[in-house]
């Protein structure tokens, strides 16, 4: 048991994590589901009604079965017969057939995304637990401020995918081999096992992570050796060769997982790495034909689907990306940190000329190298990976060896013996300036954290596009709200040419992607469905992504103005 002190010690943690878990369901509360949401918690109750899993075919059941609990034990069923369309998603018409028979329908979706904030807290507890044990409480709780106030884990625990479930099933599974290869038992063993096993059920992607969850172990065990020098000063460059080994494994594990999500839109890669295997490809003809050993297919998460995959690839997969193979993989994680990289050799050289050589500036370094390293990793990451909060599900594990990092190099370079009292505030700044670099990425989900409720429609032309008509229906719609209305003009083809009926707003480019998402069900332009009455009646709607066809219709042709009189419409 701990003592009253002890206590006291972890007040402050504790206060931590429980004002993030508080504020993470606060957002669940005020978001709300959108559509991909409720037609995962729709297949799990499919398989709890029916012990069917053919709703579902992108991920392992157990994330849409967790969803789906309050519903069933609320007694609601999943349709037997719903209709089927053109869309490879079968899930998503039997939530259209669910939500036209269940009246309580938002309240249970909603009630089902509330174990995302405890997916967020085990993530974090995981990580307060690992950084404790190792450097001790301060070291800790500033590594614990880095994740909850990361964009990308804030987004990620208010938004019901089984992505966070498998980051934190991934940080608990390092935790326990951590803890094995200190103190061998065999209920860790079991443990490490169990977690594992649950991981994949999430989803198969945790696979990919599990090399590197060895190699950081085996990281995080040698540095035990780095002990302090006999004159108790800390040994500097071997904590800045920790932070250069941590970053090795994080852009391995990071490019690894991000091939594959070019199948999303994404693109992973720095202007240095596009033209220097540009050259390379172009110069070195046999490169293009060296096979990866790890298919698309794989890399995406084991079960996507050859025909999903060949309907998505002529439009969303770079060429030279996926002809390349292999080479293409070993060769963009050693092309695109190499000026950090030396940067921070460089540092590590300087401090240890200090230590050899001249002992009386070894105070300094010793000081302030700890924030160099912490800030040069993030800096680093955020060059090599320009997009880093773009697709934030390739970006959990990045985001969780960051904050240990932080953690850990503040406490092996001293600084933390000598600024107990600001460095936690300094941390804090630290990651507010992290979300506030990457509010162009995040707008949307910030406006709806710090302001008002922040939901995006996206309306493309269909066939029966009558631009007039259209125009007044979506007048009409907007007529009587409160909301400034901003609008981006896209110019694109209708959603069939992808192969879908309904918007996925994720396969679109980042530029035109929005963190929350309202989808439409395209019989016709800008037909809301039951789908969404959440956004009209509950959030309402406050940007809207309309065809570049209605700009002249609404802004400049002197019929229609009229439509709109009243209306606060502004066009970016």
């Amino acid at each position: 048991m701990l003592e009253a002190g002890g206590r006291r010690r972890l007040a402050l943690p504790a206060a931590v994590l429980g004002m993030s878990f508080c504020c993470h369901m606060w957002l669940v509360h005020r978001s709300g589901p959108h559509g991909d949401e409720v037609a995962r918690l729709v297949a799990g109750l499919r398989f709890l009604d029916h012990g069917r899993l053919d709703a579902y075919i992108v991920n392992p059941p157990l994330h849409s079965i967790l969803l789906a609990l309050p519903a069933y034990l609320a007694g609601s069923q999943s349709p037997d017969h719903w209709r089927q369309s053109v869309v490879k998603r079968p899930e998503w018409d039997l939530a259209d057939a669910w939500i036209e028979k269940e009246p309580r329908w938002l309240w249970l979706a909603s009630l089902g995304k509330c174990w995302m904030p405890v997916l967020s807290l085990l993530f974090s507890l995981a990580m307060f637990r690992c950084v404790f044990h190792h450097s001790g409480l301060t070291a800790a709780i500033c590594s614990v401020c880095v994740l909850i106030l990361n964009p990308v884990h804030i987004f990620a625990s208010t938004t019901s995918t089984p992505d966070l479930a498998t980051a934190a099933l991934w940080c608990a599974a390092w935790m326990f081999l951590v803890q094995f290869l200190r103190w061998p038992s065999g209920s860790t063993v079991v443990c490490l096992a169990a977690t594992v096993g649950f991981g994949l059920l999430f989803k198969h992607v945790f696979l990919i992570f599990f090399p590197a969850l060895l190699l950081s172990a085996l990281v995080a065990d040698l540095r035990s050796t780095f002990a302090k020098n006999g004159s108790g000063r800390p040994c500097v460059p071997k904590a800045l060769l920790l932070a250069l080994a941590w970053c090795t494994i994080l852009g391995v594990v990071y490019q690894f997982d991000g091939v594959g999500a070019e199948l999303g839109g994404c693109q992973f890669e720095s202007k240095l790495f596009a033209q220097t295997s540009a050259w390379i490809n172009n110069r070195i003809p046999l490169v293009n034909s060296i096979p990866s050993p790890f298919p698309y297919v794989y890399l995406y998460g084991l079960d996507l689907q050859i025909a999903e995959m060949e309907r998505v690839a002529p439009t969303m997969l770079d060429d030279r990306r996926s002809s390349a193979g292999l080479w293409d993989v070993l060769f963009t994680v050693v092309a695109k940190t190499p000026i950090a990289l030396c940067l921070l050799y460089i540092i590590a050289l300087f401090a240890q000329a200090c230590v050899v050589g001249r002992k009386k500036i070894v105070a300094i370094p010793a000081k302030m190298l700890g924030g160099i390293v912490a800030l040069s990793s993030w800096l680093m990451l955020q060059a090599a990976f320009p997009q880093l909060p773009g697709e934030y599900r390739y970006s959990l594990p990045a985001i969780f060896a960051l904050s240990l990092l932080s953690g850990w190099s503040l406490d092996a370079t001293g600084w933390l013996q000598h600024r107990r009292s600001w460095v936690v505030g300094g941390l804090i700044l630290v990651a507010a300036g992290m979300v506030v670099s990457n509010l162009r990425s995040i707008h949307s989900f910030v406006n709806c954290f710090v302001a008002t409720p922040h939901q995006a429609v996206y309306l493309f032309q269909a066939p029966g596009f009558d631009t007039g008509q259209d125009a007044k229906w979506i007048a009409d719609w907007m007529k009587g709200r409160k909301e400034v209305f901003t609008v981006d003009w896209v110019a694109t083809a209708s959603p069939e040419a992808y192969g879908l009926s309904r918007v996925d707003a994720n396969r679109f480019s980042p530029a035109k992607r929005q963190w929350i998402v309202s989808r439409l069900r395209l019989q016709r332009f800008g037909k809301l469905e039951q789908l969404e009455p959440m956004a009209i009646e509950r959030l309402g709607v406050t940007h809207l992504v309309l065809p570049a066809e209605l700009r002249n219709t609404i802004f400049q042709e002197a019929s229609t103005q009229e439509w709109f009189t009243g209306i606060d419409l502004a066009s970016r």
